[in-house]
């Protein structure tokens, strides 16, 4: 299904990487402009129903047209950049994801910092951000992005508001729950006059205003939300679409802290067959996800089921991220946990010093997943 803030983004993003002279006097006449054009078209359509791999490849052999037409210091190949950036991203493949938005930001910034496709860059370099776990790092660049965009698009438009979404999630991060709740209410009613009362474009906001009450633990408030995301989506695509797997995830959160592990257990498990169907079974997003069967299989005592799945989840970690980077404390904290419970006191030490030399090098930002569930966990043990 076809998202209505991609078709929204894609069009504004076309007038701004080919402008509209190039449209108007050169795409339509010229033949093999009018096919990379096609393609850009195709590609995003691929991105949508989840062939990633077709799309990619698509847009690297775009980003070499381009490059060949308009050369490596033009707005057109900053966009080519962007676009593979968006699949590289898909791919669970982040370190390019980041490598190729700063290279499209530093070209665009020699030519207009303030631009539509400037805030655009941001609002990536944001996502990329919180994908690498940044958490309060990357909020003045959230900030920034939401304002660019406001400028050119106004305060409700729908690119505005995926802005205050991720924004409000951040805040979440770092526990500034009633900023994230003022942004995620502004974001609802916003969305409400704009698609109408029960419309799926307002799940994310219901989920990440139900995840704040997860972890206020102001769980009659968050079942509330959370089960109001699952709602619209469900109603208008069904349980099997793929962007439940995030609603479904901190339902089963709210189900954790209540000590209902059967039934969190049942969220977990439609958590991650719509990652894993989405995102391939290897993919963080499904490393991510894992968490919280282990703490269900931990506070259960259950440790030799967790144990593997703790165990793959590392080497989820291991293929996207350097060995000394501060992500990993992640994985090997939580496999120092599980053994620590076990009396299994020297492999226990062997992680928790691999996550000492790592805050040694670096300053860690733990997941707000992991972070607060967690503490979750810890709010459930007698």
């Amino acid at each position: 299904m076809i998202n209505l803030f991609r078709i929204i983004q894609f069009f504004f993003i076309i007038l701004i990487a080919f402008p509209v002279t190039i449209l108007s006097s050169t795409i339509f006449k010229n033949p093999h402009l009018e096919i990379l054009s096609q393609k850009y078209i195709y590609s995003d359509s691929l991105l949508e129903i989840g062939e990633f791999e077709k799309s990619n490849t698509i847009n690297q052999s775009l980003l070499d047209s381009i490059n060949n037409i308009f050369g490596q210091t033009s707005i057109q190949h900053a966009y080519a950049l962007y676009k593979l950036a968006v699949c590289k991203f898909e791919l669970g493949n982040y370190k390019a994801t980041d490598s190729l938005l700063k290279e499209a930001q530093a070209i665009n910034n020699l030519i207009d910092s303030t631009s539509l496709f400037a805030g655009r860059i941001l609002y990536k370099v944001s996502v990329i951000g919180e994908k690498f776990l940044l958490g309060k790092k990357i909020i003045p660049t959230t900030h920034h992005a939401i304002d660019v965009l406001t400028n050119h698009l106004g305060y409700d438009h729908p690119e505005v508001v995926q802005g205050m979404e991720l924004l409000g999630f951040l805040l979440i991060n770092d526990s500034k729950y009633d900023e994230a709740l003022s942004l995620l209410d502004s974001s609802i009613q916003i969305l409400k006059r704009t698609f109408g009362e029960n419309s799926p474009e307002l799940w994310r906001s219901y989920c990440y205003k139900g995840a704040v009450y997860v972890f206020s633990y102001k769980q009659e408030d968050a079942i509330i939300y959370l089960d109001s995301s699952i709602a619209v989506l469900e109603n208008k695509y069904g349980e099997n679409y793929w962007e439940l797997y995030e609603p479904y995830y901190y339902k089963s959160a709210q189900c954790l802290y209540a000590n209902d592990f059967e039934k969190s257990e049942h969220y977990y498990n439609r958590t991650i067959k719509l990652a894993r169907d989405r995102f391939g079974e290897d993919h963080i997003f499904v490393a991510d996800c894992q968490t919280i069967i282990t703490i269900i299989l931990t506070e259960s005592g259950k440790y030799a089921l967790a144990e593997p799945i703790l165990l793959e989840t590392k080497s989820a970690y291991e293929k996207v991220f350097d060995h000394n980077d501060p992500i990993m404390n992640i994985p090997l904290n939580n496999l120092a946990s599980l053994y620590l419970v076990q009396g299994k006191y020297e492999e226990a030490v062997k992680y928790f010093n691999q996550c000492l030399a790592i805050e040694g090098l670096k300053e860690a930002t733990p997941s707000i997943r992991i972070a607060n569930l967690n503490q979750v966990a810890g709010a459930t043990m007698p």
